[in-house]
């Protein structure tokens, strides 16, 4: 059994890579409480320059999309450019090293891509014999920095990832899928979900429609929630997580002009309570988002992707009819009523696909696979 893990994540790329490393952690320690886990902040451990890079993403991704793919690009074509600045700044700044030293871990676990190729390369100019181990954390776009043939394993959700991380030069044996891994909390409240509670059942107060905001505008949201709003009898929940801006432009205009139909939340640390409470989701191809919904067997329309890393999302979510496709927002109402149809029987094939895909097991199995190794 390990003694020690490491962990590198990070929060500064949006949660959902603290939200994965999180979720296996607190399963290693409920499985073998005495190993000891840390979980370090990968864009600290460079200093002021990857701090600096780490807290970019943000605004990129959100103000200037195609900067943020032509980065991608760039560093999936030429991953070892990435990989020596990394390994340069990390390896200068030191702390990691002081951190190895004091806590003399058995196997590192990286959870980001960053922090794949750069801590393998760190680990051998040093001299250091200490297992690296990849959790991947995009479903089906896989960026090469995440595929790194000197890692122990790549941990990979999806048989598309494996597909993708063995195209690029992964030895098979080496390559293990255990499924995504979404917060207990999701996993908790849809164990009760089975094939006999699928059935579509209209609210006699209407539909219930949940929006998460990710990364998208103010702009997009308002026009999605407006749509619905005036197309369907329903009731629109918008979560727009820590923008606390987003979240004040749209309460100026929505709860107004919709009495009692258009609520508007903030950070909530109960989401997983409005999501089992919707009839459909409409987000962002974000995966930890969408595979939240899947294990909640909540219907999905997703209207926008991230350039890279979720840009073959929607063909992944249509695959395996997991949801819908919307980019085009004026076509949404025809969409939802496509659903609806025949009393709601594309509404639950959908949600019978996600039970059949889901894995309420997967964080337990990834953390008694690294308690093995």
């Amino acid at each position: 059994m390990i003694d020690s893990i490491l962990f590198i994540s990070t929060k500064y790329t949006g949660h959902g890579h603290q939200s994965i490393t999180e979720s296996i952690s607190n399963q290693i320690s409920m499985i073998s409480p005495q190993t000891k886990t840390e979980i370090l902040e990968g864009f600290e451990l460079g200093g002021k320059p990857s701090r600096m890079l780490g807290h970019l993403y943000g605004p990129v991704t959100h103000y200037a999309k195609p900067i943020w793919a032509s980065y991608y690009q760039t560093f999936h074509h030429f991953p070892g450019l990435a990989n020596t600045f990394t390994t340069s700044i990390i390896t200068k700044h030191r702390e990691l090293l002081q951190i190895i030293n004091k806590t003399n871990p058995e196997i590192i676990v990286t959870v980001h891509p960053a922090f794949v190729g750069s801590i393998i390369d760190l680990l051998e100019n040093q001299n250091l014999n200490i297992p690296v181990i990849t959790v991947v954390a995009d479903i089906i776009s896989i960026n090469r920095l995440w595929a790194d043939k000197r890692a122990m394993y790549t941990i990979c959700p999806s048989e598309e990832a494996k597909e993708k991380v063995i195209q690029y030069g992964v030895p098979e044996s080496k390559v293990k899928v255990f499924g995504f891994p979404v917060r207990e909390k999701f996993n908790n409240i849809a164990a009760s979900i089975n094939e006999d509670t699928l059935a579509y059942k209209p609210n006699k107060e209407g539909l219930n429609f949940l929006i998460v905001s990710g990364a998208e505008g103010a702009g997009n949201l308002a026009k999605t929630a407006t749509i619905l709003l005036d197309s369907f009898d329903c009731k629109v929940t918008i979560i727009t997580g820590r923008n606390q801006k987003l979240r004040a432009m749209l309460e100026k205009s929505l709860p107004s002009a919709y009495p009692n139909r258009a609520v508007v939340l903030g950070f909530v640390n109960n989401i997983e309570d409005y999501l089992i409470a919707s009839d459909i989701l409409i987000t962002r191809a974000s995966p930890n988002t969408f595979m939240e919904a899947v294990n909640c067997c909540v219907p999905l329309v997703v209207t926008d992707t991230l350039p890279g890393q979720e840009k073959e999302n929607p063909n992944f979510i249509l695959k395996h009819n997991l949801g819908i496709f919307c980019k085009d927002l004026t076509l949404l109402p025809k969409e939802i009523n496509g659903l609806l149809a025949d009393n709601g029987k594309r509404l639950v094939e959908i949600r019978r696909a996600q039970l059949k895909y889901r894995d309420l097991d997967t964080n337990k199995n990834i953390a008694q696979f690294l308690l093995s190794i």
